[in-house]
């Protein structure tokens, strides 16, 4: 079997996106997926793309916070 592997082909990495960058994207699927039909295509690949969005947002909030689980922000409620 011959490696058709070739080092000099392959794309450069790019750099991990930033929260802001994360944060653009999520915004712009929410909106994808508020304006599509309920059930469609669309709003499936929305919905998909909204909550994969939110677990990288969230690993980078783990990371920055030293590996520590992240408290989500209180919505004005009280934490019993």
């Amino acid at each position: 079997m011959v490696d058709t592997r070739n080092s000099s082909t392959t794309a450069p990495a790019r750099p991990a996106p930033t929260r802001m960058e994360l944060l653009t994207r999520w915004m712009a699927a929410r909106r994808r997926r508020e304006a599509a039909q309920l059930g469609s295509e669309e709003f499936r690949q929305a919905v998909i793309e909204v909550g994969e969005l939110e677990v990288m947002m969230n690993a980078l909030d783990v990371a920055a916070s030293g590996g520590q689980p992240v408290e989500p922000a209180d919505a004005g409620g009280t934490h019993s």
